[in-house]
C-alpha cells in the first residue's frame, strides 16, 4: 500500500516499517512516522528496520555482502533518502513521540529500532484511581 494514500485507523498494537525510512526525505518521514504514532493504541509498539550505512555501523567491512548493500544504499536512493544515518532516524522517531526506544543489530548492517507509543500520565493515573475507594491527594 502506499503509505501517503492510507488512512490508518487508530486501532493498532505494533507497526513494522522496514527498509523505508532510509530511502524517502526527513519530511516524509515524519509524516510517515507521526501517522503511525496516531494510529498506535497506547502502549502501541512501533518496529523499524533499516539498513545502516557503514559509517553508522558496528560491523565489520569485510564481508562483500556488506559492501554491496552499502553500495546499493549510496546510489539506489540518492534524491530522496541514502543520507539519512541511524542516528538521524533514531531523531525523527522520538521527535514523532516515540519513547522508550531499543536498539537490536541484526546481520550485515541490519538494525532493529523499537518504540513504544506511551499512554499519557493522566490516562494511567485516572485509570489506576477509578476503582480505589480511598480519597486521591492532590499532587
Amino acid at each position: 500500500a502506499d503509505f501517503h494514500q492510507v488512512t490508518l485507523q487508530q486501532e493498532y498494537d505494533t507497526v513494522l516499517a522496514s527498509a523505508i525510512l532510509r530511502i524517502i526525505s526527513k519530511e516524509e518521514a515524519l509524516r510517515l512516522l507521526k501517522k503511525i504514532y496516531n494510529a498506535l493504541l497506547p502502549d502501541g509498539l512501533l518496529i523499524v528496520q533499516e539498513f545502516s550505512s557503514f559509517e553508522d555501523s558496528s560491523i565489520s567491512k569485510q564481508t562483500l555482502r556488506d559492501q554491496m548493500m552499502d553500495l546499493f544504499l549510496k546510489t539506489c536512493h540518492r534524491e530522496k533518502g541514502n543520507t539519512h544515518s541511524k542516528n538521524d532516524i533514531i531523531s525523527w522517531i522520538k521527535e514523532a513521540g516515540f519513547r522508550n526506544l531499543k536498539l537490536i543489530a541484526l546481520p550485515n548492517q541490519t538494525t532493529l529500532m523499537l518504540a513504544e507509543k506511551t499512554k499519557p500520565l493522566y490516562h494511567s493515573i485516572s485509570k489506576a484511581n477509578a476503582f480505589s475507594s480511598e480519597p486521591t491527594s492532590s499532587l
